[in-house]
């Protein structure tokens, strides 16, 4: 499966119906790759939702933007954002309010968010029309956000999805996408930079995200002590952080936790349990950038130069 069709949109000088099923393909594309990477993390359900847009700019170049339907569109772990595909939430232009109002909320619609977005792009450089809006839910859902920015909807139907991972390197590292600078930060860390990144990042995470499972506390006492971590510690873990997704998920369903726990909250705090889960590969780039990009979603300011100060 292609990564990505964005940079062949209107390469051969289409206009019109065909340059706008061109974009309607490359959007298809990048619903279809990132949804394949999700099932073959094994993460969300059914109400895990992706969506893209493909906008000509008024300057006459093809952009395309993606957003999920968690917090400020969270990207599992594992999943790699095909190059030439940026999230609608880091927009230099009009991103930030995107990413307060998501992060925020706890969860969002991707299709209202993509909209949105085009609408706020609009307003601060007026001329660009939307192509395509694709999504993994019903067609009947994508064509009424798709008629309000008058683009071509298209429907990614979930169950035709097979799992696939990502080739080798190919597509951006979450945090790459997301988090430009901390990702390069994470690069030139050594190992052992790496080590004091992970220690601090997690106490952070773990008190913006209000995490109090006692077997994250155990690796984290042990990180910061220095001490061996079995792989009975590290299932425990895995176990804390699975079930901090099914609240998650409970809580956004409407069910579970009473309804006493704001959903945000719950976000946060299955972020903050995926940190201690990602320290088990602190020593590598990845692992140290999954770690940082799951403390800022966590709730917590990052500065991993401070850490190694």
């Amino acid at each position: 499966m292609p990564m990505s069709q964005v940079r062949t949109v209107g390469l051969d000088g289409a206009t019109g119906d065909v340059l706008i099923g061109q974009a309607a393909d490359a959007a298809r594309s990048i619903v279809q790759t990132v949804l394949a990477q999700t099932r073959h993390a094994g993460y969300g359900t059914s109400r895990f939702v992706w969506a893209a847009t493909l906008i000509a700019e008024r300057t006459g170049g093809i952009t395309a933007w993606l957003a999920s339907s968690e917090g400020p569109s969270y990207i599992p772990r594992g999943v790699r954002v095909p190059d030439d595909v940026r999230l609608a939430v880091t927009d230099e232009v009009v991103g930030r309010q995107l990413w307060d109002a998501t992060a925020a909320a706890g969860t969002a619609d991707p299709l209202e968010l993509l909209a949105r977005h085009a609408e706020l792009r609009d307003s601060a450089a007026p001329g660009l029309r939307v192509l395509a809006l694709a999504a993994s839910v019903p067609m009947a859902r994508v064509m009424d956000w798709a008629a309000i920015v008058g683009a071509r909807p298209v429907s990614v139907d979930p169950r035709t999805i097979e799992p696939a991972a990502a080739h080798a390197d190919e597509g951006q590292h979450r945090c790459a996408a997301a988090m430009p600078w901390e990702w390069q930060q994470a690069n030139a860390f050594s190992e052992k930079q790496r080590l004091q990144v992970a220690v601090r990042h997690m106490l952070m995470a773990a008190n913006a995200g209000h995490l109090t499972d006692a077997a994250c506390e155990r690796v984290m006492d042990a990180f910061d002590r220095g001490n061996p971590i079995t792989d009975s510690d590290w299932a425990d873990v895995r176990q804390a952080f699975a079930l901090a997704c099914v609240n998650y998920d409970m809580a956004t369903s409407g069910v579970g936790l009473g309804g006493a726990t704001p959903v945000d909250r719950v976000f946060r705090t299955a972020r903050a349990a995926e940190v201690v889960w990602c320290a088990r590969e602190y020593a590598t780039a990845a692992g140290c950038a999954d770690l940082l990009y799951a403390t800022r979603l966590a709730g917590a300011p990052l500065n991993p130069a401070a850490a190694v100060a």
